[in-house]
């Protein structure tokens, strides 16, 4: 039998959704000078994309180059983030459990 382990990227390899949501409350704090967790409630915020929360914080749509800007800056931030530090005991414990480990994402 075959043994494999399939691991997504985002919010397993890296705390990604973390990184990506404070990023854009940190975007909105610096752009417009607002807490967007005055306006939207902080259990319901995953429910909103990035680009409706700006619009929010905006009280008006985002344009296409407004959207670029922000998808580079959380892309940005993705990419500085830190790996899962559980992550290398794993990998340990499959390679000696001759486990297959394969990443997937987006």
């Amino acid at each position: 039998m075959k043994k494999i382990l399939i691991l997504d990227f985002d919010g397993t390899i890296i705390d990604s959704n973390f990184v990506k949501r404070e990023t854009i409350i940190k975007y909105i704090n610096n752009k417009f000078d607002k807490n967007i967790l005055n306006n939207v409630d902080s259990f319901s915020i995953d429910k909103y994309s990035r680009y409706e929360l700006v619009s929010i914080a905006k009280n008006n749509l985002i344009s296409n180059k407004e959207k670029n800007k922000i998808d580079d800056l959380v892309n940005k931030n993705v990419l500085k983030s830190q790996l899962d530090p559980d992550l290398y005991n794993l990998f340990k414990f499959c390679s000696k459990n001759k486990i297959k480990i394969f990443v997937v994402s987006n």
